[in-house]
């Protein structure tokens, strides 16, 4: 009795002992799936955050070669702007120097026709003078002729009288 006692006792103890594996490789069994429930679902993640991650990387290269376009470009730019400056400057000066000489041209002919203008100016000055000397002389010759009515008076243009006003005047160039 006392040894069916025992092993009714040990048989009990093992049965406890079968359920509590059972139990444990229940639970155990549970674990494994939630656990590869679990890395299933990290594992979606970490791929996500890779796609994301190639998808940024993607997009700061794209930003970078665009940034690299633009740099050049700049520098193209201000190139250019410089080329142009220079050549602004480059067409004023050219521009200067055929105002100055087309103005030195036309200064040249404005002076030479000036001066031509004032000895023109001169010469009717001078005939002027000769005009009014003629005027006195013939005025003087008219007085004379009137108060001395006779040919013979002995004057000086008796015998080589003045030659008559043909209408040109002599110029006297100074």
């Amino acid at each position: 009795m006392k040894l069916k006692a025992e092993l009714e006792a040990y048989q009990h103890i093992n049965d406890l002992h079968v359920e509590g594996e059972n139990l444990v490789h229940q639970k155990n069994q549970e674990t494994r799936k939630e656990m590869k429930a679990v890395i299933i679902q990290m594992e979606e993640h970490i791929n996500e955050y890779w796609a994301k991650e190639n998808s940024l990387n993607e997009q700061v290269e794209s930003l970078i070669a665009e940034l690299k376009v633009k740099s050049e470009m700049q520098e193209q730019i201000a190139g250019l702007k410089q080329k142009l400056l220079s050549s602004e400057i480059q067409f004023t000066e050219e521009a200067f120097k055929i105002i100055k000489v087309a103005s030195a041209g036309k200064e040249a002919a404005l002076i030479s026709k000036l001066e031509e203008h004032a000895s023109k100016l001169k010469d009717k000055d001078s005939l002027c003078e000769q005009l009014k000397q003629q005027k006195e002389l013939n005025l003087a010759h008219t007085t004379i002729s009137e108060q001395c009515p006779c040919p013979h008076d002995g004057s000086p243009w008796e015998k080589n009288p003045p030659p008559p006003f043909s209408g040109r005047w002599r110029v006297e160039s100074h």
